[in-house]
């Protein structure tokens, strides 16, 4: 058998170990809370493509002078729009613009009136 050139070994005692895993577990809950808060209130592509088509459908509205309830799907999401008359003049119409998604939870809505010739 061989000897042991250093019969003494250095080694962490258990009051070390613990103040480590300590600091470990803080460092990873701190991180995790971190991470939940920027995942709950970050702004989706979903919620991107949903203001893009939503301002899409705006200005072609407002370009072409049509009004009509309108009900189509692009891609994941459906587009609805709602074409109503104001109460004090004829001459004004408000279009209700929503975008859902194919569960039908609403994503987006924008609410315009057009005066009509």
């Amino acid at each position: 058998m061989g000897k042991l050139i250093n019969p003494r070994l250095r080694s962490a005692t258990l009051v070390e170990t613990i103040v480590a895993l300590i600091i470990v577990l803080a460092l990873t809950v701190i991180t995790v809370t971190i991470l939940v808060q920027i995942t709950a209130t970050g702004y989706s592509s979903r919620m991107a493509k949903a203001d893009a088509l939503l301002s899409h459908h705006i200005s072609v509205l407002k370009a072409s002078n049509t009004f009509s309830n309108d009900e189509f799907q692009e891609g994941e999401l459906m587009v609805k729009k709602e074409v109503s008359y104001t109460e004090r003049n004829r001459k004004l119409i408000q279009v209700k613009v929503s975008v859902y998604d194919l569960a039908e939870n609403l994503i987006r809505t924008q609410s315009i009136i057009c005066l009509t010739e």
